[in-house]
């Protein structure tokens, strides 16, 4: 019934992106969170290609809207300014690919990841036209990653592996870390839409959240813990004074939620995170042992060594030199050294700079919506925030930084940024719309016009 359901939903989905084009978004979400091929309801599809089919429903929903098309002339200012920088992102792993990798046939799949990634960013952003696409894709992408919480939390998926939940997840988020680190990004999103718009969907966002953050918790990832907790310290102080009172109940719901659902192994295990050297345990004291092999990979290929450069190339070979004894692949764990590895250090610095023009993007925009009393607006703009905060939280302790999500980020923060003002959005003249009348003053002579 489950599989039924799902090829129904998959019909419609590609049925409706042809009315309006940000139901492309719907459809790929759906080929991501329920895909068929990580479910027992969905074995007999496992086969097929649903998330490659689900993308290019996205595009066709772009082309055939002229969504796509119109998108540079939409960008003014900043958000131009991330369409030439991932631009350039895409050029920057073309040259290493072909040109400076060691090995790119090991590397090919990383550098397909790019294109595809920053591809989805672009097409994320040009079907959000309007606040309605906006809250709709901002919806989707909630109730899509419900679908995970629902099976964790309601029909008990997954299994309990050292303490950390295995077992279900969705592509490029198969593990505990990779899942929390998904999950802890999409939080934020269903935190302010819960507190923002009409009843149906604030219920509906709230009943999610707690699905999600009990995920989160059964991952027992202590990046995506971190992720969250600065996510959430870091939006506070900086939001608005209007919209921080809202904000502090989402904040206090979230903890008192998060030591709920946490038991004492979960919260013995977060702890160790701030432990001296003395008490740290093995799995943060290897960390550092492969960041500084990632760091002399740098050092020598500062250019980049291409995709999988560190975990297929070049790490086993650093790591022996300094432990004297053969590992075989191992990953950095950290996103930033393992960007920096695969694609340069200026790979890194360009990946930095797109989210840095996102979160000065939406800053600028959300104190333009407050100062218009449209403080759901605010809200919106802020749970983008917050989700990129918490997800530059979980690279820190895992090689992240090229996933998905965090590319889908980004194409939310450039729609949001492209929204019009209120008095855009009814017609109002705004400055730049404002026309100076002529008037003829007769002089006798002459005529002036002024």
């Amino acid at each position: 019934m489950t599989l039924y359901i799902w090829l129904m939903g998959f019909l419609l989905l590609s049925g409706l992106l042809f009315l309006r084009s940000v139901w492309g978004v719907a459809l790929y979400m759906l080929t991501f969170f329920a895909f068929p091929g990580m479910w027992w309801w969905g074995e007999s599809l496992s086969d097929y290609r649903w998330n490659l089919y689900g993308g290019v429903g996205l595009l066709i929903a772009t082309l055939f809207s002229g969504d796509l098309v119109s998108l540079p002339s939409r960008c003014v200012g900043i958000t131009n300014t991330m369409l030439k920088i991932s631009l350039a992102i895409i050029v920057n792993a073309t040259i290493v690919h072909f040109l400076l990798s060691y090995r790119p046939d090991l590397g090919a799949e990383s550098y397909q990841f790019v294109l595809k990634f920053v591809l989805l960013e672009v097409l994320i952003a040009s079907t959000i036209r309007t606040r309605e696409d906006l809250r709709l894709a901002l919806l989707i992408l909630v109730l899509a990653a419900g679908y995970i919480g629902f099976e964790v939390t309601i029909n008990d998926r997954g299994d309990i592996h050292g303490g950390r939940l295995e077992g279900v997840g969705a592509p490029g988020a198969t593990s505990a870390n990779e899942l929390a680190s998904l999950i802890i990004t999409v939080i934020p999103l269903a935190g302010v839409l819960a507190l923002a718009g009409s009843i149906a969907p604030r219920l509906l966002a709230m009943g999610v959240s707690a699905m999600l953050l009990n995920v989160v918790v059964s991952c027992n990832s202590r990046g995506a813990f971190l992720g969250g907790i600065a996510a959430g310290a870091l939006t506070f102080f900086m939001v608005p004074a209007k919209i921080r009172s809202r904000l502090m109940l989402l904040l206090v719901l979230g903890l008192a939620g998060f030591f709920a659902l946490a038991g004492e192994q979960i919260l013995a295990r977060f702890a160790t995170t701030f432990a001296s050297a003395e008490n740290r345990d093995a799995s943060a004291a290897s960390r550092l042992i492969y960041w500084q092999a990632g760091l002399s990979v740098i050092s020598d290929h500062p250019l980049g060594a291409g995709g999988s450069g560190f975990k297929k190339v070049y790490g086993q070979i650093y790591l022996e030199r300094i432990l004297d004894k053969d590992l075989g692949e191992k990953a950095i764990h950290n996103g930033y050294i393992n960007e920096a590895c695969e694609w340069g250090i200026q790979g890194l610095l360009l990946h930095m700079l797109l989210i840095g023009c996102a979160f000065s993007a939406i800053w600028s925009r959300v104190h333009l919506f407050t100062q218009d009393d449209e403080g759901q607006m605010a809200l919106l703009g802020c749970g983008i925030i917050a989700g990129l905060v918490a997800f530059l939280g979980t690279c820190m302790f895992g090689d992240r930084l090229d996933n998905e999500w965090g590319y889908w980020m980004c194409g939310l923060a450039i729609a949001y940024c492209n929204l019009p003002q209120l008095a855009e959005v009814e017609g109002e003249a705004t400055p730049s719309d404002v026309s100076i009348p002529t008037m003829n003053v007769s002089l006798p002579g002459t005529e002036v016009h002024a």
